[in-house]
């Protein structure tokens, strides 16, 4: 929503806590088979700080979290010979909540994601209601039948699903197979049989986004349903670090045409959802190479003026003010209709093979919301504690500040807001056919919070590959402090996130690409700090230059971002050097592993100071200057590039780097090599490099052939294609 202070350390102990359950590291042993109406707890003795005397207790509301608790712990080793205990409990089906008393310490069980908040069971006479977190588990009734999605498939025209049922009661009598678009069924699909195992194959399809709806129904008439999807587009087999994404503040971005600037910087543009679908079917996104399409917040947000933490005015432009759970804001429509303005967008972004995701905004909503003026008691953080306040600092307050003093806080601590939150996400996903969400400010609700989401999004429909993106928005500050609040939200097996921003390298690409501070080789040990913190998680961390809540990149280059964004904003340059150097950066970024990030305005060199200076209109694209245009051209061959070549996807290897130089070689199995060459020098030079490819590779961007020694003009990039590849344009 709003920039943060760059928070260091405020969640220390929870890392250490959960570092190397986020890595995906030491794993429980495999269990023996278990009944399905039966918890299985486990714990080690290194989740607590002191030596273990005696054994734990296993303490849950099946008996009102009685003391002594269960004791009958079997020990287990892992693959690595860590010592584990587990302990089997059969239940009726259900929903309990759970925890492990270690030496008088309260804990969760390792190796369940899923928590919720309740008073103290070692201290019931405090009265706090959710003073500590305890693991949670729904025990399911195995007497009805299931249906599992093992496998969806797309091909360039076709979509393969396999699946199984579950025996419950009774045996499977019979399943029927339902294809859609998202507008109109398709209709019935045959299904191919082999006792509780099936197959469904749909033929014949043309490019775009698809719905498949199982239906099974057992001997006794008991039924069970499960929903897949997935894009048919010329490449298959794509994952999130084969995508781009685009993000759109939608106030900001187009109207009927080329927006005007507003009155002021906390005014409304007048941007619309009808402005981004013309720019889909214009192609803007496809010249580009963008494959997923992020939307600021659709929410109904309030109408007038409100007084900023700056003292100026500001309008809801940017919807982070949501006044309504299920409401797409009219003023987001040029006839006022914001939902079927939202549907019209997803139709034509699925139709060119775009997926789309909503900025989700779980914190806080505006104060005249329904859910205030029903649960203001006990539904949100209480007394107000405005973020950043002299006695309300970041760090100690992150769960509980206030934004303003007209957003109330929610407590996601109480399970009631939790079930009626995520149950709105999942009410966003499923009537508006998303592909994922941006969620906003996750460092400001329990983390429990954000793994009941994902679990949730992630289990309402089988996808694979691009087709379901949650990113996390965890504002951080540079190095590996940034770097260790990040992990405490990855780790794919914990119901962790997709991915996250990666704000230290993004400093870190501001403090040499723009600003000139340390080499290109300090920038590569950042990555590298990168990859090495982030590994093991299954995340695919999301890199860009900037965002909303930050200074435009080319004007941290042209050195004037500091200018106040009320009286004294940047102006937009006119030397192409900065220009180059904002290619450079976007060159490095877009050919990271993971997924880059565009944020709108950067293809053309943007100029922006802070929110709100960094969320100017869009230019006129027939208005652009010679620079912005000369921009414009080679990113979106970048762009194109990226996603055609999955070399550019692919192993990345330095060939040489010095401070001002960097030569990159890149390759895929059975994929075209590419090698990309970066300078940040002032004058032309070149380098010996060795094992470059074979071949005539040509520059994307000039007439340089690739050899050795390499071509460095001063503040260049050079992508090197096979002369032939269809790649070129």
């Amino acid at each position: 929503m709003a920039r943060f202070p760059r928070l260091i350390g405020f969640m220390s102990a929870l890392v250490a806590l959960v570092a190397t359950a986020s890595s995906g590291c030491s794993s429980a042993p495999s269990a023996d088979q278990t009944s399905p109406r039966t918890l299985v707890a486990w714990f080690r003795a290194t989740q607590i700080a002191t030596a273990l005397d005696g054994m734990p207790e296993l303490i849950g509301s099946w008996n009102g979290w009685q003391r002594p608790g269960l004791t009958a712990w079997q020990t287990r080793h892992d693959a690595d010979g860590g010592e584990w205990l587990r302990l089997a409990l059969p239940l009726d089906p259900g929903v309990y909540q759970y925890a492990i008393v270690a030496d008088g310490t309260l804990v969760t069980d390792y190796q369940n994601p899923r928590t919720t908040y309740v008073a103290d069971p070692l201290d019931p006479q405090s009265g706090a209601p959710y003073a500590v977190e305890v693991s949670e588990i729904e025990i399911a009734d195995d007497s009805l039948p299931t249906l599992v999605v093992d496998r969806v498939t797309p091909t360039v025209d076709s979509i393969s699903l396999e699946a199984h049922f579950v025996r419950g009661a009774a045996a499977l009598d019979q399943v029927v197979a339902q294809l859609s678009n998202g507008a109109e069924s398709l209709g019935a699909l045959s299904v191919v049989r082999n006792g509780n195992r099936f197959t469904v194959n749909a033929r014949g399809l043309q490019p775009g986004k698809y719905h498949l709806r199982l239906s099974a129904t057992d001997q006794l008439g008991h039924s069970a349903a499960a929903d897949a999807s997935a894009f048919v587009e010329a490449e298959t087999g794509r994952t999130l670090g084969d995508g781009l994404l685009y993000q759109i503040v939608i106030d900001r971005f187009r109207g009927d045409g080329a927006l005007g600037p507003p009155s002021t910087p906390g005014e409304r543009a007048g941007g619309t959802l009808d402005g981004v679908r013309a720019m889909i079917e214009s192609g803007y996104f496809d010249q580009l190479g963008v494959t997923h399409l992020w939307l600021s917040p659709v929410y109904r947000n309030p109408t007038g003026e409100f007084v900023g933490s700056d003292g100026h005015l500001y309008r809801a432009y940017h919807g982070y003010w949501p006044e309504d759970p299920r409401g797409v804001d009219p003023l987001l429509a040029k006839n006022g209709d914001g939902e079927a303005a939202l549907d019209q967008v997803i139709a034509s972004a699925h139709g060119r093979g775009l997926r789309v995701l909503l900025d989700a905004v779980p914190n806080h909503v505006f104060q005249n919301h329904p859910y205030y003026a029903s649960h203001a008691s006990d539904w949100f953080n209480l007394p107000a504690c405005i973020c950043g306040a002299a006695d309300c600092d970041w760090g100690s307050h992150i769960e509980t500040c206030w934004f303003a003093n007209y957003l109330p806080d929610l407590n996601w601590r109480d399970p009631e807001v939790m079930t009626q939150g995520v149950s709105d996400l999942a009410w966003w996903s499923s009537r508006f056919d998303l592909d994922g969400f941006r969620i906003d400010a996750v460092p400001m609700v329990p983390r429990a919070a954000t793994r009941r989401i994902v679990h949730t999004v992630r289990n309402m429909t089988t996808r694979n590959g691009m087709d379901s993106f949650l990113l996390g928005e965890n504002y951080t500050g540079a190095g590996d402090e940034g770097r260790s609040e990040l992990t405490a939200y990855l780790g794919l097996t914990f119901d962790g996130l997709d991915s996250e921003f990666d704000f230290p390298l993004m400093w870190a690409m501001r403090d040499v690409i723009a600003h000139g501070n340390g080499g290109m080789d300090a920038l590569e040990d950042e990555f590298t700090a990168s990859e090495r913190a982030f590994a093991g998680s299954g995340a695919t961390m999301t890199h860009m230059l900037d965002n909303h809540d930050t200074t435009r990149f080319l004007s941290e280059i042209a050195g004037d971002a500091d200018g106040d964004p009320w009286a004294a904003p940047p102006v937009q340059p006119t030397d192409l050097t900065v220009y180059q150097r904002q290619l450079l950066a976007t060159a490095f970024m877009m050919t990271l592993p993971g997924m880059p990030v565009i944020y709108y305005g950067d293809e053309l060199g943007l100029a922006g100071a802070t929110d709100p200076d960094s969320r100017r209109v869009l230019p006129d694209l027939t208005q652009l200057s010679t620079s912005q245009s000369w921009l414009f051209e080679r990113i979106s061959k970048l762009g194109r590039a990226r996603k055609c070549l999955p070399a550019l996807r692919g192993q990345r290897t330095v060939l040489f780097v010095d401070a001002d130089h960097e030569v990159l070689r890149y390759d895929a199995h059975g994929a075209e090599t590419v090698v990309l060459s970066l300078s940040r020098g002032s004058e032309n030079t070149s380098s010996l490099v060795s094992d470059l490819p074979e071949g005539n590779y040509v520059d994307l961007f000039s007439s340089h052939t690739l050899g050795s020694p390499i071509a460095l003009d001063a503040l260049s990039v050079g992508l090197y294609l096979p002369a032939e590849s269809r790649c070129r344009e």
